[in-house]
């Protein structure tokens, strides 16, 4: 949704096809804007780092061992981890926290625990300049 107050959340002029559901335009780009608890306003900081961080990193990945239901890849010296059980995961990684989709993904005692349905960019190391 586009525009909050606006038929169809501002998506189309037009009659969609599926209908918008009620309160939908609450979640409009511009009731999110300026919103730093919003969905807008995280992916925002993510597409700054990967901007940021894109040009110090090799274009290819390696995929490292993780437990079924989580992904975890290694791009230079950031590591990616996603835990798409329903449920916390404890998984051996190091690196400074960079951006996560859960306010919580501990660090301790050389386990990082991630709550269910979430994402984390770590870095690894240091590169020229830093990522930050």
């Amino acid at each position: 949704p586009w525009a909050k107050w606006q038929p169809n959340a501002g998506f189309s002029k037009a009659e969609p096809w599926l209908p918008m559901p009620r309160g939908w335009d609450s979640l409009a780009v511009d009731a999110q804007d300026g919103s730093p608890g919003s969905m807008l306003f995280f992916y925002q900081q993510v597409l700054a780092l990967r901007r940021r961080i894109a040009g110090m990193l090799p274009h290819h990945i390696t995929w490292l061992p993780a437990p079924n239901g989580v992904l975890v890849l290694e791009r230079g010296r950031l590591t990616v981890a996603v835990n798409f059980l329903a449920g916390p995961v404890e998984l051996q990684l190091t690196g400074r926290l960079l951006i996560a989709t859960q306010p919580l993904a501990r660090y301790r005692k050389g386990l990082r625990t991630l709550p269910a349905n979430t994402g984390a960019w770590l870095q690894n190391g240091r590169l020229p300049g830093g990522f930050l």
